[in-house]
């Protein structure tokens, strides 16, 4: 078995928080079939379903000791979003206690939305309670921005969006980055007309995925597809390569909501991982989607 490495599974969608269709009756059977695969890297929250994905991600951390977890702070379990330092130690010791005693290996701030001043003095007062060996870094929204004195204080690359619908603001400013949302939310991937499978109210993306910019997305995701046919590549051969063959990026969290999106992402890494696509002709079809797209 490979080890993936440089891969990591990202668990929101196991949280319940993109719908109903996010929860297997045992969760824990995705989490025990990624270590087979070769993912041994996870990535949660403890306001990812209140808890609920971290005490499942426990029982894999209790089997395995090759485990390793990268967490947020910030967001809490009752998924109220404050950062004061008393509370926020708090709620990193009741994850440490969901992942059955697991120390994360890293851990993010979750799309801080605070004065420069203020990040800083919390990053300093977390520093200094925090295990020497837990990596401390940033998780970033879109759109969000940070200062170059902030972005310097990270351990870790810095944790952002990374695919062929968008450029977050701070890309230009790093070196080095954690991708996420490979896939666009998955609207890269999906065929269906109109993005229906997008709607349900209790799927955060229906927020954001409508009106103008749902059409915008259609006709990005749309044009995607055909330079995707035009070329023969397979989309999601395609959104992997864009990471895989860029040195900037030095790991990629990938979402899944269910056995069968797991084994087919092991599938295709290993494809992608052989592909030889031009990476100029990925970066040319990435800047020209996400100025069209809006995403």
């Amino acid at each position: 078995m490979k080890v993936l490495s440089r891969y990591t599974i990202g668990t929101w969608p196991l949280s319940g928080d993109y719908g109903p269709d996010g929860l297997e009756k045992d969760n824990g059977k995705i989490f025990d079939q990624a270590y087979s695969l070769g993912f041994k890297r996870f990535d949660t929250a403890p306001n990812y379903g209140s808890g609920f994905v971290e005490k499942k991600l426990g029982k894999l951390c209790g089997n395995y000791n090759d485990i390793s977890v990268t967490t947020k702070i910030g967001n809490h379990h009752d998924c109220i979003k404050d950062s004061p330092a008393d509370r926020i130690k708090r709620t990193f010791e009741l994850t440490v206690k969901n992942l059955n005693g697991h120390i994360p290996d890293i851990v993010l701030f979750h799309n801080p939305r605070l004065e420069d001043i203020i990040l800083y003095n919390l990053f300093v007062d977390i520093r200094s309670w925090l295990p020497n060996n837990i990596k401390l870094g940033f998780s970033m929204a879109k759109d969000q921005t940070i200062s170059q004195e902030i972005l310097a204080l990270a351990e870790v690359p810095i944790q952002i969006d990374y695919n062929y619908l968008y450029i977050h603001p701070l890309e230009s400013r790093l070196t080095e980055i954690q991708a996420r949302s490979v896939f666009a939310s998955g609207i890269l991937l999906n065929t269906t007309k109109g993005l229906s499978g997008y709607v349900h109210p209790r799927d955060h993306r229906s927020v954001w995925v409508k009106n103008k910019r749902r059409q915008s997305l259609m006709l990005a995701r749309d044009k995607f597809h055909q330079v995707c046919l035009l070329n023969s590549l397979d989309p999601a051969i395609a959104c992997l390569s864009l990471c895989i063959n860029n040195v900037m990026v030095k790991s990629i969290v990938i979402g899944v909501k269910n056995t069968c999106q797991l084994k087919l992402l092991s599938d295709n890494i290993h494809i992608a991982e052989k592909s030889q696509i031009c990476s100029n002709f990925a970066s040319n079809l990435r800047k020209s989607l996400s100025f069209e797209s809006g995403f």
